[in-house]
């Protein structure tokens, strides 16, 4: 099952920025031209600051056509021009020169992902994964790193599309609905969320792979659904894994208030100081 992505922002043969009119096109080659010299002078030639500097000045006289090489890859992405102050990132310019030479380079599109969320742009950086991940191959690992920062910046409905095209396409994958089960409580849907965490669990090849905090927002989830006896049944199947070293004091406490919960008293044996 694939996921249909946004429309792409450019076109086939569209141009990313319009180009200048004939009558201003002295004017802007001059003020880039005179910007340029400024800024070698300043002795920032070199600089990051000095390339965000330049590529505001091209934006802003018109010119821009840094970006016009990467114009296929934007499409295959289904984004726009990038910003100047994120288009002068060395690591940006560089992941964009390799999928154009390789459009399906899993590592180009992972750096430029990163980059981008780095940046504050969590949604931009999804929307290129989940492009990529239409016209590439086994990229269900895209998907999921594009569901989690839909799900990251609070658009829960396209992180519960992902996360329903990922346990569809590989039902057999633990990590995919243990997402699924984190974006159904997102969405308010807790009592589906269930089923997900519990097959996060079933899945998972080893049971002392799965990790504690699965057990502790399953345990949660059964509070918040008023099942408290279904919450201190998780965390002692958490405890039997291995019950030396996870019978803590701080597992008893857990049990001891969902079981305050009109359930009855949890099971009492030694504990351990975490």
């Amino acid at each position: 099952m694939q996921i249909e992505s946004e429309p792409p922002l450019v076109t086939p043969g569209q141009r990313l920025v319009p180009a200048p009119a004939s009558s201003d096109w002295s004017t802007r080659i001059l003020l880039l031209f005179v910007g340029a010299v400024i800024l070698a002078l300043m002795g920032y030639t070199f600089s990051d600051s000095a390339k965000r500097a330049f590529y505001a000045l091209e934006e802003m006289s018109g010119l821009a056509p840094s970006q016009q090489q990467f114009a296929t890859t934007y499409r295959q992405l289904g984004i726009s021009a990038l910003p100047p102050r994120l288009f002068a990132e060395d690591r940006v310019a560089g992941a964009l020169t390799r999928l154009i030479h390789e459009k399906c380079d899993h590592q180009a599109i992972a750096s430029l992902a990163n980059v981008l969320a780095a940046n504050g742009e969590q949604r931009l950086a999804a929307s290129a994964l989940m492009g990529f991940s239409l016209s590439c191959p086994g990229s269900e690992g895209e998907q999921a790193t594009a569901g989690g920062l839909f799900l990251k910046v609070g658009d829960t409905e396209k992180a519960l599309a992902v996360a329903n095209a990922l346990t569809s396409a590989r039902p057999e994958i633990a990590n995919f609905h243990y997402f699924r089960g984190k974006a159904l409580v997102a969405a308010g849907r807790g009592a589906e969320a269930v089923n997900e965490y519990k097959s996060t669990i079933q899945l998972s090849p080893s049971p002392r792979q799965v990790g504690e905090w699965v057990f502790l927002e399953l345990a949660n989830l059964y509070a918040s659904l008023d099942r408290p006896c279904d919450a201190v049944e998780t965390i002692m199947s958490w405890i039997a894994i291995d019950p030396p070293s996870r019978n803590t004091a701080r597992a008893q406490k857990l049990m001891e208030t969902y079981g305050a919960q009109r359930c009855g008293p949890a099971p009492k044996s030694d504990s351990r100081s975490l």
